[in-house]
């Protein structure tokens, strides 16, 4: 499955340089407030434009859960590097690297004991993305990658007068995606 993705994430980039070729862009801002919906989160964030092909900023998501008795709340915060492939063009891949910070709590209360978790997180996540400028100060883009982080949860069971503790830490590696963005340049 994963050669699948990353093949045709291959196809996709090699299309859509052909097309950038086809397309220039005049200048645009060099800051961008971002957007972004994913499946049960939001994003925002700002990136500012170091010169021509590198643009340094960050995103911060919000993802809040409330279903029968169980409610959750997950912040993470990723100040990243973005490296642009084709900076002039309409169509424009790149490379992006970022650091995350993320803290959550859940909290469960149905008939029986009450528990609560707090998890934190850091790590780095990095990967390819494309981001296409139908207009001079709007873009339409997302990337998908690989992601390395080290986790922390610690969980309190109550049942009455009685609790008990856990906690549990460990290296998590998987994939990303952002989902879809929306950058608005000035």
């Amino acid at each position: 499955m994963k050669k699948l993705v990353l093949s045709a994430v291959a196809l996709f980039i090699f299309m859509a340089q052909s097309a950038a070729h086809a397309q220039e862009v005049k200048e645009r801002g060099s800051n961008a407030i971002t957007m972004g919906a994913n499946t049960n989160s939001a994003s925002i964030g700002y990136w500012y434009k170091l010169s021509g092909d590198n643009s340094l900023g960050g995103d911060f998501t919000f993802i809040f859960r409330d279903h029968n008795h169980n409610d959750s709340q997950t912040y993470q915060l990723s100040p990243g590097i973005k490296h642009y492939f084709l900076p002039e063009k309409a169509v424009s891949p790149y490379l992006y690297g970022a650091v995350i910070g993320k803290y959550g709590n859940n909290k469960s209360d149905q008939a029986g004991p009450t528990t609560r978790t707090e998890t934190y997180t850091a790590g780095v996540q990095g990967g390819i993305g494309l981001e296409w400028f139908p207009t001079q100060s709007l873009s339409i883009a997302g990337h998908a990658g690989a992601i390395a982080q080290y986790e922390r949860t610690h969980s309190t069971n109550t049942s009455g007068p009685f609790s008990s503790s856990s906690n549990d830490e460990g290296f998590v590696i998987g994939t990303i995606s952002s989902g879809i963005l929306l950058n608005l340049y000035f």
